[in-house]
Parts: structure tokens; C-alpha cells; sequence
């Protein structure tokens, strides 16, 4: 009798459980939550160092990861990682930008380098951009031909590497045989082709056509516009190798 009773006691707690949605709901969450407690992982994650090593200067300052108390407490040893962290080219384009902004200012701030003894900061400073003005008419009177030739150069390189930049190259990603190509589109076609045209062109307004009034500037634009513009701009472009 007393087994009777067990049994039918069994069956009865069965019955309840299958009837009741609720408590298999509970037991189906609770193998779930079992499930992807020992299925979920944790995503390897990169040493901080080894991040700063990977990234490059402008995009960690861009990302706001440079701080200026990483460079003033130890300058030194935060530029040798920058440097570690460069790639061969952007050492060699540094390199190269740095040496020539160095030559160029030195050139121009010593063009009074024999008359300024004793002079004051602002004497220099209204003297020198004159003087350096000065000598290039000097110089373009004297060789307007080569002074032309390498001003177009500087220009179109400069231009070049603006350009570069502006397309979102960094300054290991610049394109150095491209700049070379600008340089001497500048240096061998621009500065000696635009001296001979302007040339040519001012003597058919003055002594040919004599149309020297202050109107004369705009059939001067057409005419540039209409013939050395195109001429030029398909020289460029083939010069450049686009």
C-alpha cells in the first residue's frame, strides 16, 4: 500500500512539472545562461606598448593618445620611440623635408649676415624679407632664365607635396620619384617655356599690336588662356607620365 502511495506521489509531481510552463521556461534560461558562460571568451587584447609601437605619430596624435605630459617628462626618450616607430621611408622624407627647410631659412635669414652687427630684433625683421626680395630681382635680371627655371621648381615641388598630402598620404607614404617628376616638369619646362612666352607676348602687345593701356590686360589673359594654358597644362600631364 505504502509503494502505492510513493508512486502515485511521483506521477503526481511529474504531472505538475510538464503543466507548469513557467518552471520549464526557468530551466530552459538556466541551461542557456550555463551555455554561453563556458562558450563566451575574451578577445585578446594588445599590450599598450605594443600599440604605441604600431601606431604612427600622426595617428596617435589625431586620436588623441599623445599627451603633453608624455613629451615633457622625458623628450628625449619620446622622440627615439616616435623614431623606432617609423617606417624607413617616412625617416627618409623627414629627413630629406627637414634638411631642405633648414637650408632654405638659414639662406634667408643670413642674407644681411655682413650689414646686421648690432642690430636690433625689429631691424632685422623689417630689413630681411626686403632684402631677400632685392637680391631675387638682382638675381632674375642678371639670369631670368635659370632664376625662372629653378623658382617653378621650388613651387611645383612644394605644390607636389601639398598635393600628396592633401589626397591623405602621410609623410612615409609621399611619393618621392612623383615629386622628383614635378621638380623637373618645373625645372626643364615650366620656368624656361613661361619666360620665352611671356616674352613673345609681351613684345606682340607693345610693339606689334601697341596696345599698352591698362585694357590691354585682358586680351592679354585671353590669349594666355586660350593658347600657353593648354599648351602647357598637356605638357605636364605628359611629363608627369598621368
Amino acid at each position: 500500500m505504502a509503494d502505492v502511495q510513493e508512486t502515485s506521489v511521483d506521477n503526481i509531481s511529474e504531472e505538475k512539472v510538464e503543466d507548469d510552463p513557467s518552471k520549464e521556461a526557468l530551466m530552459y534560461n538556466e541551461a542557456s545562461v550555463d551555455s554561453l558562460s563556458v562558450t563566451s571568451t575574451i578577445p585578446d587584447v594588445a599590450p599598450i606598448g605594443e600599440l604605441d609601437l604600431e601606431m604612427s605619430f600622426e595617428q596617435r596624435r589625431s586620436e588623441g593618445a599623445i599627451t603633453s605630459d608624455e613629451v615633457s617628462k622625458d623628450p628625449l626618450g619620446f622622440l627615439v620611440k616616435e623614431v623606432k616607430a617609423m617606417d624607413i621611408n617616412s625617416i627618409v622624407n623627414t629627413g630629406i623635408v627637414l634638411a631642405v627647410t633648414i637650408a632654405v631659412l638659414s639662406k634667408l635669414a643670413t642674407v644681411d649676415a655682413g650689414l646686421m652687427r648690432g642690430w636690433t630684433a625689429a631691424e632685422m625683421a623689417a630689413r630681411i624679407p626686403v632684402d631677400n626680395w632685392n637680391s631675387y630681382s638682382a638675381v632674375l635680371e642678371n639670369s631670368p632664365v635659370s632664376t625662372k627655371a629653378f623658382t617653378s621648381a621650388t613651387v611645383y615641388t612644394i605644390g607636389d607635396i601639398i598635393a600628396q598630402r592633401t589626397e591623405g598620404a602621410t609623410i612615409g607614404e609621399l611619393d618621392r620619384p612623383r615629386i622628383v617628376r614635378s621638380l623637373l616638369a618645373g625645372l626643364i619646362g615650366h620656368g624656361p617655356l613661361s619666360h620665352i612666352w611671356y616674352d613673345k607676348s609681351e613684345t606682340l602687345f607693345s610693339d606689334v599690336l601697341e596696345w599698352t593701356e591698362w585694357w590691354s590686360v585682358f586680351p592679354k589673359v585671353v590669349l594666355d588662356q586660350m593658347t600657353w594654358g593648354p599648351f602647357w597644362n598637356n605638357v605636364y600631364i605628359v611629363m608627369l607620365g598621368a
